[in-house]
């Protein structure tokens, strides 16, 4: 039986003493025998964050997922999204064993988060796998779609534990490209994603690295950090890429200006073995 417990406000944002915009803040819960779901919203200053929790059951396993999307005041005085993050995690009812003679490719096999048509049979599927380097690439592509890519590898620790790197790439036709990488450890009889408990969270303000003040969101919002794993050694690189402006309402001399003020290019992330986590190691 579904039972709801729902709270709700409505904040409302004032400066100088005029109002500016407003923006609901909730707590709901849903109990279920095969999801549980719960969602809050937090903010600091003129920043707000809804955050989203969704346990999903099955017979086999659970799957773990957060959602946590920010909210920023714009110059116009409305909210407006900077940044959306998803991470998930699957827990399964018998301890998960990885074999340590296995390749990279053998290893992907038991990796549970592989996309739509990225499975190992999947048609269409070009395959380089790099056995003496750990590092698996694999492209999906045909004739009517660009293509899409997933890298896939391994780090390891001091104590031997393995930190599973994850990168997903997909070609924009006409405006922005999508990536993403994530970070999973094996404990137990999970497959537990750490991403945000190991690597960095860059945001365009760590390529910025100039006294000036900040441009507006919207011109900010048409860049975005793409994160490459490496196939050899241990860093990664972040790079900021630029989005087509189209139907931005920018002025390209406008954004031109704001592209030269840009300090950084490339931030390096370093592998630290013993603390098992990555850090930033130099900026270019």
């Amino acid at each position: 039986m579904l039972r709801e417990q729902v709270d709700f406000y409505l904040l409302t944002f004032q400066l100088n003493g005029k109002f500016i915009d407003y923006i609901p803040w909730a707590y709901f819960a849903e109990i279920s025998p095969t999801t549980e779901k719960k969602s809050f919203s937090f903010w600091n200053e003129y920043e707000v964050k809804a955050h989203f929790e969704e346990v999903k059951h099955s017979t086999e396993q659970k799957r773990y997922i957060k959602t946590v999307i920010t909210y920023e005041l714009s110059e116009k005085g409305k909210f407006e999204q900077v940044s959306f993050i998803r991470r998930e995690s699957l827990e399964k009812n018998e301890d998960i064993v990885l074999d340590e003679e296995k390749s990279i490719a053998e290893l992907y096999t038991l990796f549970p988060f592989q996309p739509e048509g990225f499975s190992l049979s999947s048609p269409n599927l070009k395959v380089n796998e790099d056995k003496s380097n750990a590092f698996l690439e694999l492209e999906q592509s045909d004739d009517m779609s660009p293509p899409r890519i997933v890298y896939f590898t391994y780090f390891t620790d001091n104590e031997k534990r393995k930190t599973f790197g994850y990168q997903y790439f997909a070609q924009g036709t006409v405006g922005a490209s999508e990536h993403d990488i994530q970070f999973f450890r094996v404990e137990g009889k999970m497959w537990k994603n750490v991403t945000d408990e190991i690597c960095p969270l860059l945001s365009f303000k760590d390529f910025w690295g100039s006294s000036a003040e900040l441009p507006e969101l919207k011109i900010r919002n048409h860049f975005q950090i793409k994160y490459q794993l490496p196939q050899k050694g241990t860093n990664i690189i972040a790079t900021l890429e630029e989005i087509p402006l189209i139907d931005a309402n920018i002025e390209p001399e406008q954004f031109e200006k704001v592209k030269k003020q840009i300090t950084y290019k490339t931030i390096e992330l370093n592998w630290n073995m013993d603390k098992a986590i990555f850090e930033i190691r130099k900026k270019r």
